[in-house]
């Protein structure tokens, strides 16, 4: 709906500025016709011996044209004021853009934190945080898939279970951290000995 305003907003200053233009136009044709008549009265007062009744006819003419080039005058000085108008609206839309422009690529850029965000959720949902492995909720659900999909199909499905020897007693004797990082040996030698369909 704001768009829609901002459309007939700036049909309307276009419209406005096409009008300026037009009358600014206009204006010049008029003060050309009245130079070209005032040329042509100026002609005839030149030429030296004209009769009474044509002098006063160039001097009437004369002052018609210099009311109408004073009315033109005062015509220019109202176009120049709506085309000044018209710059200052167009300044304000240009403003307007601008600020459209900055505020979608925030958005963009939100948009994007928010979708690594949500990635890293997932993915912290669904790993263990120590060695990136699938965790348990990612087991269950893989699993029940695999096993969906083996019975659909008519193939085998295979689980491999694991466990390191005396594990306890790494993490007694040389505490956890060197615990951590013998799990996290053992899940970087998993992921290379597997495919990657395999989970």
């Amino acid at each position: 709906m704001k768009s829609k305003g901002k459309k007939k907003r700036s049909s309307a200053r276009n419209a406005l500025l096409g009008g300026v233009l037009k009358k600014n136009e206009e204006i010049k044709k008029t003060v050309r016709k009245a130079a070209d008549r005032l040329t042509l009265v100026n002609r005839v007062l030149k030429q030296g011996r004209v009769p009474l009744e044509d002098t006063r006819q160039a001097i009437t003419q004369n002052e018609d044209i210099e009311n109408t080039i004073s009315a033109a005058a005062n015509d220019l000085a109202l176009v120049n004021a709506k085309l000044a108008q018209a710059m200052t609206q167009r300044r304000v839309i240009e403003t307007e853009l601008a600020d459209t422009r900055v505020d979608l690529a925030e958005a963009r850029d939100d948009l994007s934190k928010s979708q690594v965000r949500e990635e890293e959720a997932q993915q912290l949902a669904l790993q263990d945080a120590l060695t990136g492995l699938p965790n348990r909720i990612l087991f269950e659900q893989s699993l029940a898939h695999g096993l969906l999909q083996a019975k659909r199909h008519g193939r085998e499905l295979a689980i491999l279970f694991l466990d390191i020897d005396d594990f306890k007693s790494i993490n007694d004797t040389f505490g956890h951290d060197v615990g951590d990082q013998v799990l996290i040996t053992v899940a970087h030698r998993l992921k290379s000995f597997v495919r990657d369909e395999d989970l």
